[in-house]
């Protein structure tokens, strides 16, 4: 939500609103600069108040053409703006500075969403801190790797939704944590993080007799998506063509007095044609205004990929980087565009524990058990070793009502989004309706059938709510992997940190990755090739 550097003289000086920005000397708070967040300031004798959350449509006020000026803490504005922030719906980051015996005090408390967290690390200077962890990372003043995240990523493909990142020397502001720092202490393992307290999520209920569930999920899903349709955004709504999108794109439509603006990457092959109809017949019905784009023109990481020229690589992004920023290019309007997204909706129909068979849950077990565990073999046993010794130990943040993996997801795709001035909204996080549709029987949630008959309620043929084939990503994964990336692959593993290491043994990886690009079928999935190679691409722009 914004970025800034806060030296230890921070307060010694006098606040001005400058560029768009809070600025002291040196130090500064940047707010991300779109009209889907509104900003406040207040100063008192010696402390600072900064506020960053998002609009409030039918509450919010309109947007102002100046950037706001600092106000004054001992006022009736301030005293209210304090009072909604404790119950405000949408997301929002609030720093406040104060001084102690000359020494700055920070605090950051981060809202209940995971939407575009703030990455924190202590410079030599002073605390630096923004939504693009690439920017931050080069403040650092350690380059040391987390062993346990690095095993974690390598082994299993895994980035733990946690305040600790991949790099030992910079953190990541988890939904609903507060980081406290002074400028006495000069290192970042002085940033201090609280996490909130577990929320423990929702059980199925009995529903009353003669419930409209569709009604009831149509009201709570058009009054969470409605929250950020302010009349200064420009829309657009992902649309893939499966449920999760499809149903968010349909609601849109029904609360926006203007035609919806769609977006979709296309997948190849037979299963792309059939996207492509689904999409058509949705496009259609509810009259959107589309933009699609085809994913086999912009494959990940080949030799013209904008993130290794540009070095925006950071192991947890966006696997498809290159498409997904290709079509935010082409459809959006810097600074305007909110795009809604399907992020969430799979974990909403998710089954209960009690729900499934002993078959099911065995297969679980075994998955947590890792009795099955496949690890290519150019994986290193020392990582293999401390993957599976630190599966209790490594630091999770606690459960909360949104779902770990929804999370993840939102969090580690957002700077992707603001870097093209996008801000990304995913009404399936929202609590009313993770609420909603966990606590429904299992009849509503098995096979995601609420999903299925609410477009069919919405006039959608079976072509869209029973899909006989759905799209899938992963066949374009290793075309690329094979056709497009092998140079720049290649040439990353020639001087291999993750080599240096021991974690991997690079010699072997190009073995194995040479006979999977000529076709071999390989116990190498496909995902081990890509993981290894955007780590150690990761490791290499980072100068670590």
């Amino acid at each position: 939500m914004l970025k800034f550097y806060l030296s230890e003289d921070a307060l010694k000086e006098s606040w001005k609103a400058e560029n768009y920005r809070w600025k002291s000397s040196q130090s500064f708070i940047e707010p991300f600069n779109h009209v889907a967040l509104e900003y406040f300031a207040f100063k008192g004798n010696s402390e600072m108040i900064f506020i960053v959350r998002e609009r409030l449509n039918g509450y919010s006020e309109p947007i102002k053409l100046s950037f706001p000026e600092i106000g004054d803490i001992n006022t009736k504005y301030f005293s209210d703006i304090m009072l909604e922030m404790k119950e405000w719906p949408l997301h929002f980051m609030i720093i406040s500075l104060s001084t102690t015996s000359n020494n700055l005090k920070v605090s950051i408390k981060n809202g209940r969403w995971a939407t575009a967290p703030i990455f924190l690390t202590v410079s030599k200077q002073g605390l630096v801190g923004g939504w693009d962890p690439i920017i931050v990372c080069k403040s650092m003043q350690s380059k040391k790797i987390d062993k346990e995240r690095l095993a974690h990523f390598l082994t299993a493909f895994e980035t733990p939704y946690s305040t600790k990142t991949i790099f030992s020397d910079m953190y990541m502001l988890t939904e609903g944590a507060v980081a406290n720092w002074e400028s006495k202490n000069k290192e970042s393992a002085s940033i201090k993080i609280d996490y909130p307290k577990e929320i423990k999520p929702p059980n199925k209920k009995e529903l009353k007799p003669n419930v409209d569930v569709l009604s009831i999920f149509e009201k709570i899903m058009s009054q969470s998506a409605n929250r950020w349709l302010t009349p200064e955004a420009h829309v657009v709504s992902e649309l893939s063509s499966g449920l999760d999108s499809g149903v968010v794109s349909a609601v849109c439509s029904t609360i926006s007095n203007e035609s919806i603006n769609t977006c979709g990457i296309l997948v190849p092959g037979k299963e792309g044609v059939i996207q492509q109809e689904r999409r058509a017949e949705m496009i259609e019905k509810f009259g959107y205004t589309d933009y699609e784009i085809i994913a086999e023109n912009y494959p990940p990481l080949d030799a013209d990929s904008i993130r290794v020229k540009k070095e925006l690589i950071m192991p947890w992004e966006e696997c498809y980087y290159e498409v997904t920023d290709k079509l935010l290019q082409e459809c959006i309007q810097p600074g305007r565009t909110i795009m809604y997204t399907g992020v969430g909706g799979d974990e909403l129909f998710f089954p209960h524990w009690d729900e499934l068979d002993l078959m099911e849950k065995e297969d679980i077990l075994r998955e947590v058990s890792f009795e099955d565990l496949k690890v290519p073999a150019f994986i290193n046993k020392e990582v293999i070793d401390i993957y599976l010794s630190s599966q209790k130990s490594i630091d999770r943040a606690p459960r909360s009502l949104i779902p770990t993996s929804s999370k993840e997801a939102v969090a580690y795709g957002a700077a992707l989004y603001l870097r093209r001035g996008v801000w990304p909204v995913d009404p399936f996080c929202s609590k009313e309706i993770i609420w909603f549709c966990r606590s429904l029987p299992e009849n509503w949630r098995k096979n995601r059938i609420l999903e299925r008959k609410f477009l069919a309620k919405k006039g959608c043929s079976e072509k869209v709510t029973f899909p006989k084939i759905t799209e899938s990503f992963t066949p374009f994964m290793e075309y690329s992997l094979r056709k497009k990336s092998g140079s720049i692959i290649r040439k990353a593993m020639q001087n291999s940190i993750l080599n240096k290491w021991e974690s991997i043994n690079s010699e072997l990886f190009l073995q194995l990755y040479k006979e999977y690009c000529e076709g071999e079928e390989m116990k190498e999935s496909t995902v081990f090739f890509y993981s290894t190679a955007i780590m150690e691409m990761t490791l290499q722009c980072a100068e670590v």
